[in-house]
């Protein structure tokens, strides 16, 4: 007997067109840049912020950045720019 997995709508429209599952889905996107920029798309808003600790909320758990000398460079609806030495990016809960 096959298993029944079940999607999103969502996710199964994306793989049907052949597009990027966060494109569609609306998931949590984070880029890196060494340890000096990071850029989250998607997220669900900030819990805590200061110079050696932000944490953001987003679809899937929480996104803990820790560092020294940590700014936020733009806290927009749909994107977060951090800026600092990142040390540690952890995600916690995530489902």
């Amino acid at each position: 007997m096959a298993k029944h997995r079940s999607q999103s709508v969502g996710v199964k429209l994306a793989q049907f067109l052949d597009i990027p599952l966060d494109t569609a889905v609306d998931w949590p996107r984070l880029t890196l840049n060494a340890n000096r920029n990071l850029v989250l798309q998607n997220h669900r808003g900030i819990i805590e912020y200061d110079q050696s600790l932000i944490r953001i909320n987003t679809k899937f758990g929480e996104l803990k950045i820790i560092g020294t000398n940590l700014a936020l460079l733009s806290a927009l609806k749909d994107e977060i720019v951090v800026e600092g030495k990142i040390s540690k990016v952890e995600m916690v809960d995530w489902r």
